[in-house]
């Protein structure tokens, strides 16, 4: 099931002063260490590269990245479950990774990938997308 692609520009509303951010599709294998590097920094359960590659092989336009100039500062990752009885329909996303930059927390910037991954679940026929965290996560 194809997904639209896009790049989109946007400032944070939050501060004027603030850079600008600009959100890009997975490219391909090219952009796996980028990925990598993002969440291994930020999440704490270490992903082999098999999982990335479930995630990216099966849903490459459920990838979204976050730069601010040449700087990847943000991911979101996510997957799309099928309904059990085989008709191919959608209907529950699941956001897999999401890692923004400890240094650009707090700018909108992973509510902005979190938009976007939800957005385009809902366009499939996602009827909901849920998330896991881990209850030590503050911020």
């Amino acid at each position: 099931m194809p997904l639209a692609t896009a790049t989109r520009t946007a400032s944070t509303p939050s501060d004027a002063a603030a850079p600008t951010v600009t959100f890009v599709d997975y490219r391909g294998e090219e952009d796996i260490p980028l990925l990598m590097g993002l969440v291994d920094k930020d999440l704490s359960e270490p992903y082999s590269i098999f999982t990335y590659r479930y995630f990216l092989h099966n849903w490459p336009n459920l990838c979204v990245f976050a730069y601010i100039g040449d700087d990847p500062v943000g991911v979101v990752v996510c997957k799309i479950d099928e309904e059990p009885d085989g008709s191919g329909a959608a209907t529950r996303g699941y956001i897999g990774m999401l890692a923004v930059d400890t240094s650009r927390r707090r700018h909108g910037i992973g509510s902005k990938l979190l938009l976007t991954a939800i957005g385009r679940m809902r366009d499939v026929g996602c009827a909901s997308v849920g998330l896991e965290m881990e209850v030590s996560n503050v911020g």
